[in-house]
């Protein structure tokens, strides 16, 4: 009798998907004479699931996006280099070892590991590992993470929201500036990002779908963000959860076993890796870089997360932190807009339509307010995540807004109001790096709000009618992209800074005459090694900058004094001696100490201790004038002042014993 009853629900209702793509599930009271003929194709015809899944992957507006991506991502990307050296060093180290890729180890030897998990680092480690060092085998996997996360964006929201939404969301994203620099970095924030929407675009099924299974991918989506960049991958956390309560359908009960499924996936996956690197005696992995005891557990929660959150921010900073210099023309141009549409877009939507949006419009106050809570170092790369969410409130809002405005005087306040944001937060983001975008901005914003308006008065119909609301959004979206677009081609067409990658809005900034002397001499001090070495590590150096790109141009075994700040006391100071009486290592490299003056304290990267006062007591310092150096009498002379660096000073241990 189910059966029956099935199959007679199966001839009494049809699939049908509307012109926005969302598909609907509609009932009618038998079959008839009409219905049998077959009919034209237009946007109201009858699509099976697989068959609009498929049209959602295949369509032209998914090629359009994936080349915008491809080209933004990989013009000109030999300018890059092969990105940061610190994760380029550990990438080769991985390409090398599996061993060495498991632990994230920055060095051959296995001394010292980045301070990030290994997840971030086993896509380029294999593709060097295949095709050998270059820009396309570091970057290029970064590049293609890029264009499969404006897929999923453009997939998950036009399954839901329409196609149209789907495409817009896909083109802010893709000319957002911020993910453009990411994407062009080996930095593990691209993966950060693509991990982010695959646990979104799972929690928003897992809500519609009223999944259990698909919660706990969210979750397991959530571990490998965590796997990737430690608390940084945590931040949708709390929105996922709360959204699973408040956005499904059925009942309460069930609904809290879905979000208990998620934070369980999303705890035990997080701690995973974690748990196994910890159980490993000290002795026989590297040591974790930055942390106070050489555990994880106090690189994710101490280094990564604690100590990063000692300092409250003020209430000022917290407000401007999305919108100032630093972050407005990388990500924050949207936050207003994707805001203000989101929210207003919730009061005009009802159904599966307006769950989905409360999830993203949840996910993305939520996301938004943590990182503009956050004290402590900020980079403007923090924000790439978000970037996903603004980019589908956008989306959204837009087309809604557009079709309403035809017909409607709310829809057109809707839609002067959204654009009005937009092209406000344009003015004051660009008001000094590029002045003629806010005014062609908001000319075109006028037109496309006009258009849209004159067209909704002109009485067009059927495919006229929705050839011109398509128009009309593509015309306000371009009103208000054509800042971010801008600077989106100015980060593809210069060199990004490899440490901390942000679109260049006005050009690559002028080499510093200071840290160009810096390189010069850790160049000759490298070359000169490279000619003397006849030990098994080429050479001991605290400075972290001069290890990776020894490792990463010569492909040599170096020793890393102190971690990433120069501050851990890895390895110790017996282990040094040990290696230079056994005849393992020759040559130390550290900062040459600035003249000792009173208010003069350096930092302690720069003192380098415990090695450096023993090196220099026990060691023979090799002149300047041997490798071509520069006198750093003369040096200090003309940059007499604290040194956030200092050129290197090169020792020579050989016959030193550990007296």
């Amino acid at each position: 009798m189910t059966r029956n009853l099935r199959d007679r629900e199966e001839t009494t209702s049809a699939v049908f998907v509307g012109s926005d793509g969302a598909s609907a599930l509609v009932p009618f009271s038998g079959p008839s004479r009409a219905a049998s003929r077959p009919r034209s194709r237009s946007p109201s015809v009858e699509v099976p699931p697989r068959k609009l899944a498929r049209r959602l992957r295949c369509s032209p507006e998914a090629v359009a996006l994936t080349l915008v991506a491809l080209v933004l991502g990989l013009w000109r990307l030999n300018r890059n280099g092969t990105g940061n050296d610190y994760y380029t060093a550990a990438i080769m180290t991985g390409a090398k070892s599996w061993r060495s890729l498991f632990f994230a180890a920055f060095d051959r030897a296995g001394v010292m590991a980045v301070d990030k998990p290994p997840l971030g680092l086993v896509a380029p480690s294999l593709m060097v590992r295949l095709f050998g060092l270059s820009s396309w085998t570091v970057l290029g996997p970064e590049v293609v993470m890029f264009a499969t996360s404006t897929l999923i964006l453009r997939w998950t929201i036009a399954r839901h929201l329409g196609r149209t939404a789907g495409a817009v969301a896909g083109l802010v994203f893709v000319l957002t500036p911020i993910e453009v620099a990411v994407a062009r970095s080996d930095n593990p924030d691209a993966l950060l990002v693509l991990l982010t929407i695959i646990s979104v675009a799972f929690g928003v099924e897992a809500i519609v779908r009223r999944s259990s299974w698909l919660a706990g991918a969210a979750g397991l989506a959530i571990g490998a963000a965590f796997t990737t960049k430690q608390l940084q991958g945590l931040l949708g956390v709390p929105a996922l959860g709360l959204g699973l309560l408040l956005f499904s359908s059925d009942a309460w009960r069930k609904r809290a076993i879905r979000a208990l499924v998620f934070g369980g996936v999303a705890f035990v996956s997080s701690l995973a890796w974690i748990a196994v690197v910890d159980r490993v005696p000290a002795t026989h992995r590297p040591y974790i870089a930055n942390s106070a005891n050489d555990t994880e557990v106090d690189l994710a929660f101490g280094y990564n997360g604690a100590r990063r959150l000692a300092k409250p921010l003020s209430v000022a900073d917290s407000a401007s932190r999305l919108l100032g210099p630093a972050n407005g023309p990388q990500s924050g141009w949207l936050w207003p807009a994707a805001l203000l549409g989101g929210g207003l877009t919730m009061l005009v939507v009802a159904g599966r339509r307006r769950r989905v949006l409360g999830m993203w419009l949840l996910w993305t106050v939520s996301h938004g307010v943590l990182l503009s809570l956050m004290p402590g170092k900020f980079s403007p790369y923090y924000t790439a995540p978000l970037a996903l969410g603004m980019a589908a409130l956008i989306g959204v809002a837009l087309p809604i807004c557009v079709v309403r405005a035809r017909s409607r005087w709310s829809g057109r306040a809707l839609l002067g109001a959204v654009v009005t944001a937009g092209v406000a937060t344009t003015w004051i983001v660009a008001r000094r790096s590029a002045p003629w975008v806010a005014p062609t901005a908001t000319v075109l914003a006028i037109g496309s709000v006009v258009a849209s308006v004159v067209a909704g008065h002109s009485g067009a119909q059927g495919p006229r009618r929705r050839n011109a609301q398509r128009l009309g959004t593509f015309a306000t979206v371009f009103a208000l992209l054509i800042g971010p677009a801008r600077w989106s081609v100015a980060g593809a067409a210069e060199g990004q800074d490899p440490i901390v990658p942000a679109s260049l809005l006005n050009g690559p900034a002028r080499p510093d005459p200071e840290h160009q002397i810096i390189l010069q001499q850790q160049e000759r001090v490298l070359a000169y090694v490279r000619r003397h070495d006849d030990s098994r590590f080429e050479l001991a150096t605290s400075r972290v900058t001069t290890a990776a790109a020894e490792i990463v141009k010569a492909n040599r075994k170096v020793i890393q004094l102190g971690g990433f700040t120069g501050t851990d006391r890895r390895p110790s100071l017996r282990t040094l001696q040990q290696w230079l009486s056994l005849r393992q290592l020759r040559w130390v490299a550290v900062p040459a100490l600035p003249p000792h003056r009173k208010d003069m304290y350096p930092p302690p990267s720069i003192v380098a201790g415990p090695w450096a006062p023993w090196v220099r007591l026990h060691c023979r310092s090799v002149p300047a004038s041997i490798f071509g150096g520069l006198n750093l009498t003369d040096y200090w002379l003309r940059y007499d002042r604290l040194p956030l660096l200092a050129p290197l000073e090169l020792f020579d241990c050989g016959g030193i014993g550990t007296s």
